[in-house]
């Protein structure tokens, strides 16, 4: 239940920016709270349903009847007690209620049939985890720019075309992941991808200086647009404290990243 207690505060942290919205800045607690019991995957989709409650009127109209379900629930708690415990017992409260259930999921279906193309965008030395989700959109984007990185996990993803980019030493890692069309799928598993790569159907396109790689085996297109596959060498990294030289993977780790040295124990950042 922490973890529905944090994804609040995140979210009514994204939502406060939404200064000039009055509709968003009045219902700022219900709407983070209503969105955090939602299965969207990235953060940035919270600003983006927010958004789009405010500006239709039909979801608008959907939201006030879900405020009604957690006003009446809330009558049933005892309000004595902190916030975030507060927040935990109408969570369990109000996943005993059918009808706000029902809402929810029909709000969550409005605003997908609406949304044509997903992002999420993770930059400037920030990491986002993406776990056991099922998305499905047009157009699926996972980009991860300056130091950051997109971690994929257990992602079944249905869409007309999905585009994965990493750029200036960032990096999606993908485990588990099945990308699939109208007339075929991709399947992903220990996968880490750098550059710019689009998958459609059961096909995996890429621009220049750009590959995934598998363990010690990477393919891609290199500066020049040539096709290249083959293996690849471990990376490896010098202790300042012992000048043990460790292997430290396939992947050059992001900066900042924190190494410890197998020998001595010394820690440092790259």
């Amino acid at each position: 239940m922490k973890n529905i207690s944090d994804k609040f505060d995140q979210i009514k942290g994204l939502l406060i920016q939404n200064k000039d919205d009055e509709f968003i800045a009045k219902n700022i607690n219900k709407i983070s709270f209503l969105i955090s019991l939602l299965p969207i995957p990235g953060l940035q989709q919270a600003s983006m349903i927010a958004k789009e409650i405010s500006g239709d009127v039909v979801l608008k109209n959907q939201f006030n009847q879900l405020k009604e379900s957690i006003n009446l629930n809330e009558g049933k708690i005892d309000k004595n007690t902190d916030s975030i415990e507060y927040l935990k017992l109408e969570v369990e409260s109000l996943k005993q209620v059918e009808s706000f259930r029902s809402k929810v999921e029909i709000l969550l279906n409005k605003l997908s049939k609406e949304q044509t193309e997903y992002l999420v965008k993770t930059t400037d030395w920030s990491a986002q985890e993406i776990i056991n989700t099922i998305i499905e959109y047009d157009t699926v984007t996972f980009l991860s720019d300056n130091n950051s990185y997109n971690k994929l996990f257990g992602v079944k993803v249905t869409s007309k075309k999905t585009i994965l980019e990493a750029t200036n030493r960032s990096t999606n890692v993908i485990k588990d992941a099945e990308f699939k069309g109208e007339k075929g799928r991709v399947g992903m598993e220990n996968i880490d991808q750098k550059g710019l790569t689009e998958i459609s159907e059961s096909s995996v396109s890429f621009a220049k200086n750009s590959n995934v790689g598998m363990g010690g085996f990477e393919m891609g297109v290199d500066d020049k647009g040539n096709f290249v596959m083959g293996t690849r060498k471990q990376l490896s990294a010098t202790c300042p404290n012992c000048q043990n030289e460790m292997q430290i993977g396939y992947v050059k780790p992001p900066l900042g990243s924190l190494l410890t040295c197998t020998n001595c124990g010394f820690s440092g950042r790259t």
